[in-house]
């Protein structure tokens, strides 16, 4: 009976929009799970790209090779040098508050995404509408973002190479709260949720626009393709228009702890951009950018593409 069954093509947030025989606590609770699940994948293959854009974007070896390297050269360049110094396990630094960080991201995402667009469906928007999809996805990765950033403090110095002050994650929390306040908990986490929030908005619409030109296929199989496909190109122009305040979010919450370097070191998002202007030019806002170009839409579309196979297998059961 079950070979017999048609299909079932669900975007990542179509049970919003789709009535099912499922108590309504259960769906939050796929949604999260699913959400979840998907995010401690994803994280823990791609980590390695991550400690590389951090590399190339702090440079706590102060190298000028580094410094004036295009986006190439400047990836190649930072691989090497954690291989050399610290061997493939320097290609893992900061996973565990990272693996912790991006799961719970992940799950609050979703299921804030799947509140927020049957909200917008209860109140007349419709499945195609494009700016209650941007809206929507927007708010749910600014929230995500906004309420993980504590530990996206403690991720991003972990992944910093030379950086051994924090044994692990609670021992970087406890010397945060202690030497730090609680308040440098949310440092940064004002450009990490306006990086968030246009990149998620405007993946999302591109994502759906794309997916919506593959409803003619027919197996499962070749719709998680299309799903990755369109992932990844909506990623890839997500990704590009949001750097700027990913370089800005990085050293916010790192540049205090490495160096005192006027230079790099900011008064807020405004000071940011004109002090990174001045003493790096226009490349500097795309510093770091060739491993995000890599990382972030195959995170993304690898997130989607996995949440739709769980919610599509789970789907037979509502």
């Amino acid at each position: 009976m079950i070979q017999n069954q048609k299909k079932i093509n669900i975007d990542p947030a179509e049970a919003a929009t789709t009535l099912v025989e499922t108590p309504h606590t259960t769906q939050e609770t796929n949604h999260a799970l699913h959400g979840g699940i998907a995010g401690l994948i994803v994280s823990t293959i791609l980590h390695p790209l991550e400690v590389i854009k951090i590399g190339i974007i702090i440079n706590p070896m102060h190298s000028e090779a580094i410094q004036k390297a295009n986006f190439a050269e400047s990836f190649i360049t930072v691989g090497k040098y954690i291989y050399n110094t610290e061997g493939l396990k320097g290609y893992f630094r900061g996973l565990t508050p990272e693996l912790v960080r991006s799961c719970a991201g992940t799950s609050m995402y979703f299921s804030i995404l799947h509140q927020l667009e049957k909200i917008f469906h209860q109140n007349g928007s419709k499945k195609d509408d494009q700016f209650s999809q941007f809206t929507a996805s927007a708010c749910a990765r600014m929230a995500s973002a906004y309420l993980t950033n504590p530990l996206g403090v403690v991720a991003s110095r972990s992944q910093v190479i030379g950086f051994n002050v924090y044994k692990n994650m609670f021992d970087g929390i406890r010397k945060i709260i202690k030497y730090e306040g609680v308040s440098s908990f949310m440092k940064g986490s004002l450009a990490s949720a306006l990086k968030e929030g246009p990149f998620a908005g405007t993946y999302y619409v591109i994502y759906k626009l794309l997916k919506s030109s593959f409803t003619h296929v027919e197996s499962n199989s070749h719709y998680l393709i299309s799903s990755l496909f369109s992932g990844m190109t909506a990623g890839l122009i997500a990704t590009t228009v949001s750097h700027p305040f990913e370089i800005i979010r990085a050293r916010l919450q790192i540049i205090s702890k490495f160096d005192k370097n006027p230079d790099q070191t900011y008064n807020g998002i405004f000071d940011a951009f004109k002090k990174i202007y001045e003493h790096e030019g226009v490349n500097g806002y795309f510093r770091g950018l060739a491993p995000r170009l890599v990382r972030k839409p195959l995170a993304n579309a690898m997130t989607f593409t996995l949440f739709e196979l769980f919610h599509m297998n789970s789907s037979k059961r509502w």
